[in-house]
């Protein structure tokens, strides 16, 4: 029989699901937690989540907003509907979403989610929403390092540490042609939906590693598809598609002449 009131366990580590489809973010987000001593699991939609809030018990969920499969929204209101099969309902669940308006803030709380984090996550700001979530205040140990917790963190990516930005940059070059492709194949396709989903994508990985006119460029092509104005994406997407080729050439030029 599931417990839908189960209460935060103050023994033991805290366990995290990470409910993310981004490679590349599951990566810093993975790194973020772990470096503040916390149990992770990740997964990559909210079905997925969904079965695993059945299956085993969790004390928090970090929900990305925008998903295939079942979006943030749809999963969060699934865990908090009576039918729902989860071992607690009333999980703490914080949105991961690169929106940041108003609306977009109550939206998420209308779904039933406790906390908004936006995306890229400053390391700090998610472990103190962590920390509020399960009404514990967590003290980082001093062996931790100061980068992760620090208030003036400019990206989650700086303050990897030099093994786990390895394994950032290796997932990054495998992830990133294949956002290029699916781009160039959702632009032959002509569907507005589709090029947007993809445009968010992008421009989530940009904002990551700081790639501002990436970030830009693919913000446009996303309100432009989904404002219908299809004319303008063609025309900004072929710059969006150079910059991020030049990215990738840039990053395997370095790679290069390290292995010099």
């Amino acid at each position: 029989m599931h417990n839908h009131s189960k209460q935060p366990c103050e023994n033991g580590p805290v366990r995290v699901l990470v409910v993310e489809d981004n490679p590349v973010n599951q990566l810093v987000l993975r790194a973020i937690l772990e470096s503040a001593r916390y149990t992770v699991d990740v997964v990559k939609d909210g079905r997925v989540a969904i079965d695993a809030l059945e299956s085993d018990p969790f004390d928090v969920v970090l929900m990305d907003c925008s998903m295939p499969v079942m979006d943030g929204f749809s999963a969060t209101r699934a865990i908090r509907s009576r039918e729902s099969r989860v071992i607690d309902r009333n999980i703490p669940i914080i949105a991961l979403t690169s929106f940041s308006t108003e609306d977009d803030k109550q939206k998420c709380m209308q779904a039933g989610m406790n906390e908004y984090v936006s995306k890229p996550a400053d390391p700090l700001k998610l472990i103190r929403a962590i920390e509020r979530c399960r009404a514990t205040l967590f003290q980082p140990d001093p062996i931790m390092g100061d980068a992760i917790f620090s208030e003036d963190t400019g990206s989650a990516v700086s303050a990897l540490n030099p093994e786990v930005l390895d394994d950032f940059i290796e997932k990054f070059s495998l992830d990133f042609p294949n956002q290029i492709t699916d781009l160039q194949e959702a632009l032959i396709s002509g569907c507005g939906d589709t090029i947007a989903a993809i445009g968010h994508k992008i421009r989530g990985t940009a904002d990551l590693i700081g790639a501002g006119l990436i970030s830009t460029l693919a913000n446009t092509i996303e309100k432009a598809s989904r404002a219908d104005e299809l004319d303008r994406v063609y025309v900004i997407a072929p710059k969006l598609l150079e910059e991020m080729q030049r990215l990738l050439d840039e990053l395997a030029s370095a790679e290069s002449e390290e292995g010099i």
